[in-house]
C-alpha cells in the first residue's frame, strides 16, 4: 500500500507537501526555543515540561477530532460524488485519498502524542535537566509534523471544493 501511495504522482506530491510543511514548522519551533534552556534551573525546566504536557493533551485531542470527522465527512463527499450526475475528476478522488491518509497518520500521531505526553517525567527525580530538554523538543517537533498534516489536509480540501463547485456550477462568473 505504501509503494502504490508513493508512485502515484498526485499523492507523493502531497505527502511531500504535507512533510514539508511539517518539518518546516518543527525547524520554526526549534528555532524559536533553541535558547529556551540556556542556564534553565531543573525546577523550570520541570514546570515548563508540566506546561507543555497539559497543552498538548489538548492539541492531539483536536487533531484526533479533527482527523476523525473530516474522515467522516469525506463520507459524504464521496456519497454526493456518486449520486450526482456530474463526473468528478480523477484528480478529485486523488485528492480524498491523500486526505484520508494524511488524517489517518494525523490520528495515529495524536493518540502517540498522548501516550507520550502520560509519562509522567516531571515526578521522576531521577532523570536529568538534558533528557527533560530531549523530552520537550521531541513533544514540540511532533507538534509541528501533526500541525503540518492537518494544514496539508485543509489545502488538499480546499482544492477539493474547488473542484467541486465547478462541477456544479462550471459557468460560474466571477467579479473581478
Amino acid at each position: 500500500m505504501i509503494l502504490s501511495t508513493l508512485k502515484n504522482k498526485t499523492m507523493r506530491h502531497h505527502i511531500l507537501f504535507s512533510w514539508g510543511i511539517a518539518f518546516l514548522l518543527a525547524a520554526l519551533i526549534i528555532f524559536a526555543t533553541g535558547g529556551l534552556y540556556d542556564g534553565i534551573e531543573e525546577g523550570q525546566a520541570r514546570d515548563i515540561i508540566n506546561t507543555l504536557q497539559s497543552s498538548s493533551l489538548y492539541y492531539g485531542a483536536a487533531i484526533m477530532t479533527s482527523s476523525a470527522t473530516i474522515l467522516a465527512l469525506m463520507i459524504t463527499i464521496l456519497s454526493l460524488a456518486y449520486s450526482s450526475e456530474e463526473d468528478f475528476e480523477d484528480a478529485t478522488y486523488t485528492n480524498l485519498k491523500a486526505i484520508a491518509l494524511l488524517c489517518v497518520i494525523s490520528f495515529i500521531g495524536g493518540v502517540a502524542l498522548l501516550f507520550f505526553i502520560s509519562f509522567p517525567i516531571q515526578e521522576l527525580d531521577k532523570i536529568n535537566n538534558d533528557y527533560i530538554i530531549y523530552f520537550f523538543y521531541a513533544i514540540t517537533v511532533w507538534n509541528g509534523l501533526l500541525a503540518g498534516h492537518m494544514i496539508s489536509v485543509i489545502l488538499i480540501l480546499k482544492n477539493i471544493a474547488m473542484a467541486t463547485i465547478d462541477a456544479f456550477n462550471p459557468n460560474l462568473e466571477q467579479d473581478d
